[in-house]
């Protein structure tokens, strides 16, 4: 009787760099998870627009709430640009609160200025700060168009704007500008990839805050 030895081989083999990866992939998703979990709520939003809702009052309050319904839209944003008072950080806001509290996900509303005063103080760590503005599922930059440019501003937005641009991110946008004074304000290449990635909602009516009430 011939005797043999019995080797018994693995189904499958993983190598060291791909347990890394794996252990990477893992410890991203449980911070992801935390993120979610401490930053999903009304809270996180402005005082002013936590009550916010799709006000038929306002021009473009439907293509809000298409937009917060169907959210997120493969990825699609939308800008609403108009003069003063013409509503548009309140559709920002209730399609914010909208999403927070029907799809149960973080939003990040800031105004532009606010959003780089956030990344300047934490210039020691600005590449860690732009990467939470980048990886949250809603980015809400309200106002933006109104700061006067430099080149750290210029290449800071377009960091975020790009970082969303090819991860199909969505933002909302809120600008007095026209749709030219914006191109000229945030430069060409932040411009081209908004105009791409958001349908744009011009504003029109008077000033509500102007109005006697």
């Amino acid at each position: 009787m011939i005797r043999g030895s019995l080797t018994t081989k693995p189904l499958f083999s993983i190598k060291e760099e791909e347990v890394i990866s794996i252990d990477a992939t893992l410890n991203c998703i449980i911070r992801r998870l935390s993120y979610i979990e401490s930053q999903a709520t009304v809270e996180s939003l402005p005082l002013r627009w936590r009550t916010a809702d799709f006000d038929k009052n306002i021009h473009g309050w439907d293509v809000a709430k298409k937009f917060a319904e169907n959210f997120p839209n493969d990825g699609k944003g939308i800008m609403f640009l108009g003069g003063v008072g013409r509503g548009k950080t309140h559709l920002a806001g209730a399609i914010a609160r909208y999403v927070i509290e029907n799809h149960h996900v973080p939003v990040m509303f800031r105004s532009y200025a606010t959003l780089l005063d956030d990344i300047r103080r934490n210039l020691d760590d600005d590449k860690k700060e732009i990467q939470r503005i980048c990886d949250t599922p809603l980015l809400v930059i309200d106002d933006l168009g109104q700061e006067k440019q430099t080149e750290w501003k210029e290449e800071t937005t377009f960091k975020i704007i790009n970082s969303r641009y090819e991860t199909l991110s969505p933002v909302v946008i809120t600008s007095n500008c026209t749709v030219m004074e914006l191109r000229d304000n945030v430069g060409e290449a932040v411009f081209s990839r908004l105009y791409e990635m958001c349908d744009r909602v011009k504003m029109s009516g008077n000033d509500y805050r102007m109005e006697v009430k």
